[in-house]
C-alpha cells in the first residue's frame, strides 16, 4: 500500500474502490482478526494482567478496598480497566482530529479512506471488547452487559476492514472520555471516606459533571448527528451497490442505529441521576441510576 503525500498530508489508498465488485465475507469477517491477531491476543492478555494487578496493588495500599466485598472489588478493578482503555483510546481521538485538521481543500470524506496509524488502536479496542465479553461470560454478568460487549465489539471489529476510518474514531476515541471520567469518579468514591470534604468529594463531583455534559453534548447530540450522517451514507452505498459487502453493511447499520437508541435510553437514567443529585441525595446517585437500569435489564 503506497501512500500519497500532498503538502505533508498523507492519504493512503482506499481499502475498497466502489464499483470494483464486493469483497468476500471472509475479507470482512475473518481476515481482520487474522491480520491483527498479533495485537488482539496480547491485548486481551494485557487487560487481564492489568485487572489482576489493580486488585493486587489496591488490596495492599487501600484499606477501604480490602473492606469491599469480592463483587465490589471485582467491580472496582473492571472499572479500572475501563479507565485504562479510555486513556488508550485517546490516541484514536488525536489521530482523527489531527487528520481532519490537516485535510486539504476538496478532500472527499468517505468510508474507505484509511486513517494512518489507526489500525493498531482499533485492534486494541477490539481486544478490550473481547476481554469485556470473556469477563461477562466468566463472572455470569447480566445479558445487558454481555449484549453491550458483543454489539460494541462487533461494530468496531467490522470497521477493521478498514471501513469508516474517518467516522468510527468518534465512537472509539471521543466517546471514551466520558466513560473514563465516570468510572474514575466511582472508583474514588468506593475507596475513600465520602463524609470528608476535599479532593475525595471534589474529584468525583467533577468527574460526574464532566460525564453529564459530555454525555448530552457528545454522546447524545453529537452521536445522533454523526450516526445519522453515517447511516445515510451507508444506506446510499447499499442502494447503489457500491458497498464493500452487503452482510457487513447490514449488520453495521443495525449497530450504528442501535447506538442512537441506546443514547436516548441512557439519557433518561442520567437525567434521573442529575435530579436526584440536585435534591441533595448522595453523590453516587448517577452510578445508582445506572445500577438500577442494569437490574431492570436482567
Amino acid at each position: 500500500m503506497t501512500a500519497t503525500i500532498v503538502n505533508e498530508f498523507v492519504r493512503l489508498p482506499q481499502s475498497f474502490v466502489p464499483g470494483n465488485g464486493q469483497v468476500s465475507n471472509y475479507d470482512v469477517w475473518i481476515s481482520p482478526f487474522i491480520r491483527d491477531m498479533h495485537i488482539i491476543i496480547p491485548g486481551v492478555l494485557f487487560f487481564f494482567v492489568v485487572q489482576h494487578a489493580l486488585g493486587f496493588i489496591a488490596s495492599r495500599t487501600l484499606p477501604r478496598f480490602r473492606a469491599l466485598s469480592a463483587k465490589e472489588q471485582l467491580d472496582w478493578c473492571v472499572r479500572g480497566i475501563a479507565v485504562v482503555n479510555g486513556v488508550m483510546c485517546q490516541r484514536s481521538t488525536y489521530l482523527w482530529l489531527s487528520y481532519l485538521w490537516n485535510m486539504p481543500d476538496g478532500f472527499t470524506y468517505d468510508m474507505y479512506t484509511p486513517l494512518p496509524g489507526y489500525r493498531e488502536s482499533l485492534a486494541l479496542l477490539n481486544a478490550y471488547f473481547l476481554w469485556d465479553f470473556i469477563v461477562c461470560i466468566y463472572y455470569g454478568w447480566s445479558r445487558a452487559y454481555t449484549i453491550h460487549a458483543v454489539a460494541s465489539g462487533l461494530g468496531m471489529y467490522l470497521c477493521s476492514f478498514p471501513c469508516s476510518d474517518l467516522w468510527s474514531p468518534y465512537y472509539s476515541g471521543v466517546y471514551e472520555l466520558s466513560n473514563m471520567c465516570f468510572h474514575g469518579a466511582q472508583m474514588i468514591r468506593m475507596v475513600t471516606d465520602q463524609s470528608k470534604s476535599g479532593w475525595r468529594t471534589t474529584l468525583p463531583g467533577l468527574g460526574d459533571a464532566f460525564f453529564v455534559v459530555w454525555f448530552f453534548v457528545i454522546r447524545l447530540a453529537g452521536g445522533v448527528f454523526t450516526s445519522s450522517r453515517w447511516l445515510t451514507l451507508m444506506a446510499v452505498s447499499m442502494y447503489d451497490g457500491t458497498v464493500h459487502n452487503y452482510s457487513a453493511g447490514v449488520v453495521m447499520m443495525l449497530l450504528f442505529g442501535a447506538v442512537i437508541g441506546v443514547q436516548f435510553l441512557w439519557a433518561g437514567e442520567v437525567i434521573e441521576g442529575v435530579k436526584s443529585a440536585l435534591r441533595g441525595k448522595p453523590q453516587q446517585v448517577i452510578a445508582e441510576q445506572a445500577e438500577n437500569h442494569e437490574k431492570k435489564a436482567k
